[in-house]
């Protein structure tokens, strides 16, 4: 007979493993903040050193601290946070990228660098694809923080073996889902890896996703910690496009000046070997034959490169300078990939070192032979699938690249093509990895982290306190239905209000609004039949809108019973539509509709000064259905229908239209919303992207001054009806229609 205190012991030794685990990455974390302090005042040092060292490092050092450049809008939340190091991985991601483009189209695209190579090679190849480029904050909570408050991702992709903690930890904080792709730990690292095991073990079941490049890569993960189910999806880098950046002019005609084979030494590196001396030396027993492109790794080479040429007396051009010698040093970032269909033989760098190899896939695509080192440890897997097929030379000494070269020149044809057909069998990581990331984009509920919020929390109660009191509610002779929200910014209430009432007039009933007022100078009871008008200094912005519609009875007054009854005084009505009535607790309501923005769901997941909502989310207890605005194209919102639970959700689309634009003036868009994030993305979607976007405080009462600064901005004023209805015209309004689910009409009406 089973003892009845064995499911209790069972349960007991749970808790205390989940407790004991829990405190072990506390103090994990713990001790890292510690480090970090103390080593911030290196790494300024190291920082200083950097910019001494080369110049251009210091004008991304406040990105590396936290500050984005204003090219990076902050109207742009829910979107997705890409990390690419380098060269490698940005080239890694333009397939990715576009595969991602279509699959969400409407979703925003961020993309971090770590190197001063790779923040070029983005900015030249990935225009277009993504939203903005910025280099990577360093791993410290302050500056990782700041970058999530700026742009609020769901997901962030990461690529390769870059694991920071505190990046980790603090997306998560932020709501946001994190996926490891073309996970990897090379043999190189794997030691000092497997020695930081116990810091891993609590850092990696933080990930919500991995996608390890091979079996040995995705067994380190596992024995680093990670708890989940590493997918095996390949390298992105089989992914690469071999179509390529179209080779410049003046470089085309470069290698048309003559008819001597090219060799191109790709991706050279300097360490115990230095390739660029490899390829000099066996560059003197074939000169006058073949002309030769040499490619450093870094632009940091490119003078060491140039110098090693000019002591052997060798006669060369470069790039930037660009001559007709036989020898070119490529000083330039993002163009030899576009280079090696031109090529007749190709090295890969940085094989006799320990480097570890580059990318040999990229020219293996043009069909052209290939040669490099035996130090291929950064891309083993694809090399042995190469060695198999016959498709690659693996050239033992440094001393031999000068005849392998030659015996490529006069018979490679035939195992560039075996190595074509593996580069291209080797296609199609980008096609599986996107469903998972979408699904997981779908999963992040961003929060959008507040400075100090968690120190701030008892300062909330009496918030809480306030919000929740308990009143006696009043009911009208009439049925009643709330639309309104929890977060403080806007979340499409008012067109859902206008969409439904519109709704219900077409179906045939008589429709009354209730609003406050905001803003109003009058605090006068304001009873309207449809068709009526009144001054804006009576009614507000919103109820302007309702009464431009001419369907609606308007009620405006801080008491909505008396406002109501007032309504019902001068004429009959079937329903009544109480807007922003969520916290209006004073009216009885028949049905409580709770609008939440998919792009900003609940922002801060608390109320002042933790966050941005009127109520605790425990408060959504009281919704009978909730509305999701501003959904995006291709995104299952799987992350915020959990959280809202049981009830009913329903998703409103939007029409919207903007009048022709004059061909002629600068244009310039500006609002005053709770959330511009929703003005932003309305006119992406009107292909005004580009535009300007001058942001004002909800509710922003527009001076001469205010118009005066924006028409010096700009000839051609856009801005939303809501903004509008306190100008005096000379501006294009960008109209907005909420698209009612037949299944909300059919719950509204009596």
């Amino acid at each position: 007979m089973d003892s009845p205190i064995a499911p209790k012991l069972v349960a007991v030794v749970a808790i205390l493993e989940i407790t004991i685990h829990s405190l072990r990455v506390k103090v994990t974390y713990f001790l890292l903040r510690l480090a970090g302090a103390a080593l911030l005042p290196l790494l300024l040092l190291y920082a200083a050193w950097r910019c001494l060292r080369q110049p251009a490092y210091y004008s991304g050092m406040k990105e590396r601290l936290g500050w984005l450049p204003i090219t990076i809008p902050s109207t742009k939340p829910g979107g997705i946070w890409l990390h690419a190091v380098s060269v490698g991985e940005v080239l890694s991601a333009i397939a990715l990228l576009k595969k991602l483009r279509e699959a969400v189209p409407e979703t925003p695209v961020f993309v971090s660098v770590t190197t001063l190579a790779g923040r070029s090679l983005a900015e030249a190849r990935l225009a277009g694809l993504c939203d903005g480029v910025f280099y990577a904050p360093v791993d410290f909570v302050f500056s990782v923080r700041r970058v999530l408050r700026r742009i609020s991702p769901a997901l962030v992709i990461n690529f390769e073996t870059e694991i920071w903690p505190q990046r980790i930890r603090e997306v998560k904080r932020s709501g946001a889902m994190w996926a490891q792709v073309n996970a990897r730990v090379s043999d190189r690292a794997w030691p000092s890896y497997a020695r930081l095991q116990w810091l891993f073990e609590s850092v990696l079941p933080q990930m919500d996703f991995v996608a390890a490049q091979g079996e040995v890569d995705a067994e380190r993960f596992r024995d680093l910690g990670y708890p989940g189910e590493v997918k095996l999806m390949g390298n992105l880098k089989y992914d690469f496009d071999p179509t390529g950046k179209p080779v410049a002019p003046d470089l085309a005609a470069w290698f048309a000046g003559s008819e001597k084979p090219v060799w191109i030494a790709a991706s050279t590196t300097g360490g115990s070997v230095d390739d660029d001396d490899v390829v000099l030396d066996a560059y003197a027993g074939m000169a006058g034959r073949v002309r030769l492109v040499i490619a450093p790794r870094k632009p940091e080479r490119f003078e060491v490169v140039a110098g090693k040429l000019a002591e052997r007396g060798i006669g060369f051009t470069r790039r930037s300078s660009l001559g007709s010698r036989d020898v070119l040093l490529l000083d330039s970032i993002g163009e030899l990939a576009g280079l090696f269909g031109r090529a007749s033989v190709v090295f890969v760098g940085g094989s006799f070192n320990e480097t570890q190899g580059h990318n040999m896939l990229e020219p293996a695509y043009y069909g052209k032979p290939v040669l490099t080192g035996p130090k291929m440890g950064n891309f083993a897997e694809i090399q042995a699938r190469f060695v198999a097929a016959d498709a690659v030379r693996v050239v033992a000494e440094p001393g031999g690249l000068g005849a392998a070269v030659e015996e490529m020149l006069e018979g490679g044809a035939a195992m560039g093509l075996r190595g074509q057909a593996v580069a291209e069998g080797m296609r199609g990581v980008a096609s599986r990895l996107v469903p998972e990331l979408v699904g997981l984009l779908g999963e992040g509920v961003p929060k959008g982290l507040l400075p100090l919020s968690t120190l701030l929390a008892p300062l909330s109660a009496p918030w809480v306190w306030v919000s929740q009191r308990q009143t006696r509610a009043q009911k009208l002779p009439v049925r009643v239905v709330s639309v309104g929200n929890l977060s403080m910014g806007g979340t499409g209430k008012t067109p859902l209000v206008i969409g439904l009432g519109k709704s219900l007039v077409a179906d045939g009933l008589r429709v009354g609004i209730l609003t406050r007022g905001y803003g109003r100078k009058s605090r006068n009871i304001v009873a309207l039949l449809p068709g009526e008008k009144a001054a804006r200094f009576e009614t507000g912005d919103e109820a302007q809108l309702f009464l431009r519609e001419g369907l609606f009875a308007v009620g405006v007054g801080a008491d909505r019973h008396k406002a109501g009854l007032e309504l019902l005084r001068r004429g009959e009505l079937d329903v009544i539509l109480l807007d922003d009535g969520f916290q209006h607790r004073r009216l009885h309501r028949d049905l409580d509709i709770v609008c939440v923005d998919a792009l900003r769901p609940f922002p801060g997941w608390g109320v002042p000064p933790m966050g941005y909502l009127r109520e605790p989310l425990s408060a959504l207890e009281r919704a009978d259905v909730f509305v999701v605005t501003r959904a995006r194209a291709g995104v299952e919102m799987t992350g915020l229908n959990r959280m809202l639970g049981e009830k009913d959700v329903f998703v409103a689309g939007t029409e919207e239209w903007l009048p022709e634009l004059p061909a002629e003036g600068r244009r310039v868009a500006f609002c005053g919303l709770g959330n511009p994030g929703s003005f932003r993305q309305s006119l992406d979607r009107m292909g005004l992207g580009g535009v300007e976007l001058v942001e004002f405080r909800d509710h922003h009462e527009y001076s001469a001054a205010d118009l005066a600064g924006l028409r010096a901005k700009g000839e051609v004023l856009i801005t939303t009806a809501k903004d509008a209805v306190k100008l005096d015209g000379g501006v294009y309004v960008l109209e907005q229609r909420m698209v009612v689910p037949s299944g909300l009409n059919s719950r509204t009406r009596p």
